[in-house]
């Protein structure tokens, strides 16, 4: 791409921060799904479980629901740092 005025190259500057902005607010959409994914696994694990009549107090409970609290917390680990980086694009700061 050639850029042959101080015009193209600003307005080509404020597209690719335009196009970061976008994309980082498509990946916050996608992890605000985060939690309704969590209670659909949850609940889609009690119903297995439940269905082949075994106890909910199993190590394999324990692990499931580790994983998952793990999940979330490491969603909401990215979605702090795309929005920190959000306000840095949006408001230079």
């Amino acid at each position: 791409m050639d850029l042959k005025s101080v015009e193209e190259v600003e307005g080509y500057a404020a597209l690719r921060a335009d196009n970061k902005i976008r994309n980082i607010e498509e990946k916050l959409r996608r992890l605000s799904l985060t939690p309704y994914i969590v209670l659909a696994s949850v609940v889609l694990y009690a119903a297995v479980v439940f269905f082949f009549d075994k106890s909910l107090e199993s190590w394999m409970t324990v692990v499931f629901l580790g994983t998952l609290i793990f999940a979330v917390d490491h969603k909401n680990i990215q979605r702090t740092e795309l929005l920190k980086e959000l306000f840095q694009l949006k408001y230079g700061k």
